[in-house]
């Protein structure tokens, strides 16, 4: 009887991690020429190449990853890697199976692991990658909300209605009348009575963001109109637009406009007092 490929975790050094209510993030480096025999992971996972490239060995099937390759493995995959000369630098996403169990109900997953090079995946792939070099406090949604749509786009892409569904717009009316509580892809969707997966994958799909980054631009479009309206103190303004305080308005507004909230305001008042001159 053969022996079985022992269940190992993800090996490769850590360079920073994010754990969000439902994955765990983690952008690893490997060093050049390395060898992992056969083995296999518990948990099913997304990985995303950012620089080098490897090869996995699946019985006869062999996958090569380069810059920007999108895979999705499930959990008990048996494979080997061989790492280039120059080693390679990749993110992963660890997807426990209770938060697969639900994923599938909308998106059913087929078995073996899947990749692909360029196209849509690698499009989200760099946002996924850009929202978690630039977190905030809003970003755990975030990035929950662009790895969804990341499995959304590689596990079962398909043809639907353009048409945006009643459900949606009423999610859509939710968000922009509570942008400023703390919200949750969950809150959203038991709102309007659909899966938070069929949330995240239709609101992308139709508005052209994910339901945190339409948050954040709402909250950032109420705190620049009460900085050039109103008198209020930064601190009011950054909890009144929901965020939990000064700070994190700062370091959101800084990533959104390239300014901070002091320098937005200062230029937003000469501009207004050179207008009246």
């Amino acid at each position: 009887m053969a022996s079985r490929a022992p269940t190992v975790l993800f090996c490769g050094r850590i360079l920073r991690e994010a754990i969000t209510a439902r994955f765990r993030l983690a952008e690893r480096t490997y060093t050049p020429e390395l060898q992992v025999p056969s083995h296999a992971h518990a948990q099913a996972f997304l990985g995303i190449t950012l620089d080098g490239h490897y090869t996995q060995q699946y019985g006869h099937k062999t996958q090569v990853f380069q810059l920007w390759t999108v895979s999705f493995s499930p959990s008990g995959e048996v494979h080997s890697s061989s790492y280039s000369a120059t080693g390679a630098r990749a993110l992963y996403v660890e997807i426990a199976p209770e938060e697969l169990q639900w994923i599938r109900e909308f998106h059913p997953i087929e078995g073996g692991p899947v990749g692909f090079d360029g196209g849509k995946p690698a499009w989200f792939a760099a946002h996924l990658y850009h929202e978690f070099c630039h977190s905030d406090e809003l970003s755990p949604l975030v990035l929950e909300g662009l790895v969804l749509q990341l499995l959304a786009e590689i596990l079962r892409p398909r043809e639907v209605s353009n048409a945006r569904p009643e459900w949606l717009c009423r999610a859509h009316e939710v968000i922009r009348a509570r942008f400023a509580e703390p919200l949750t892809l969950v809150t959203i969707a038991d709102t309007v009575c659909v899966h938070p997966v069929h949330l995240a994958h239709e609101y992308r799909r139709h508005y052209g963001c994910t339901v945190g980054e339409q948050i954040r631009q709402l909250r950032m479009e109420r705190a620049c109109w009460q900085m050039a309206k109103t008198n209020g103190s930064l601190a009011e303004i950054a909890l009144a637009c929901g965020f939990s305080d000064q700070s994190h308005f700062t370091v959101s507004f800084r990533n959104s406009t390239g300014m901070t909230p002091s320098e937005y305001r200062k230029f937003f008042g000469e501009t207004n007092l050179s207008k009246r001159h």
